[in-house]
């Protein structure tokens, strides 16, 4: 059997309120494990050992692997979210190894769509008001109010239909709002400097290929379309098939 040690420094320790509620007033609670240092010790809420919450405390060693778990049955491995004393914080895991991270055991991919149930994370707004966005910024500054690049969902219709705007920032200005760059709206079009594409690929300014001087695959349907800018040739060349009577044949022509 383990044996533990509770001080307890107080000024008073409570009492019963007239709506039946216990208060207690504490300077300090400080529970010590005597004699072990991995030890699980934590305080403990509910009927039984088989269906109690609580937080527990896993001392291994070193600092940085003193670990805080909130777990939904103590004793077990289901832990809800650890905190570690080097900073780290797991949701889902007891060993976070970097300062946030999220453990989902779903797969939130079918075939080509999500599978909303098993997403590791939803920022939500809660809101049905249209033309309103929620999102996450991205800061490396000294001055902690200064954003740099920014990622927005925006509200364009019923139950959460929307646009998802990229933003980033090529000024020195300090916190000042970030310019959207790149839009993906709710029909999947692209919107490169324009927040509403009309087209699958629409740029708002001009687009450069990067020249090549060997041609790329050309030799079936899953080829066809392919362009590129041939840097011997100076031309610009697209991937076309040829259909005969005998067979379908794929090439390249070229661009004047």
């Amino acid at each position: 059997m383990k044996n533990y040690l509770l001080i307890i420094s107080i000024i008073w320790i409570g009492h019963i309120s007239s709506q039946g509620q216990v208060q207690i007033d504490l300077q300090q609670l400080r529970l010590l494990n005597l004699g072990n240092t991995d030890s699980n010790l934590g305080i403990i809420w509910g009927e039984n050992d088989n269906d109690t919450f609580g937080l527990t405390y896993d001392g291994v060693g070193s600092e940085g692997d003193n670990v805080l778990h909130l777990k939904e049955h103590v004793g077990s491995s289901s832990t809800i979210m650890s905190f570690k004393a080097n900073g780290r914080v797991g949701i889902g895991t007891q060993d976070p190894l970097f300062k946030t991270v999220i453990k989902a055991t779903g797969n939130a991919i079918r075939a080509d769509s999500v599978d909303i149930s098993n997403l590791a994370m939803v920022l939500e707004k809660g809101s049905n008001n249209d033309n309103e966005g929620i999102g996450m910024g991205f800061q490396s500054s000294s001055t902690r109010s200064t954003l740099g690049a920014a990622i927005i969902f925006e509200r364009s219709g019923g139950s959460s239909k929307g646009h998802l705007h990229f933003a980033t920032k090529a000024s020195s200005n300090a916190d000042e709002d970030i310019p959207i760059r790149m839009t993906i709206d709710k029909d999947g079009m692209v919107g490169i400097g324009t927040v509403a594409p009309s087209a699958p690929v629409h740029i708002n300014d001009f687009m450069k290929l990067e020249p090549r001087t060997s041609a790329p695959s050309c030799l079936s349907a899953i080829d066809e379309g392919r362009i590129y800018y041939d840097r011997t040739l100076k031309k610009f060349r697209g991937c076309v098939s040829f259909s005969s009577t005998a067979q379908v044949s794929h090439g390249w022509i070229s661009f004047h």
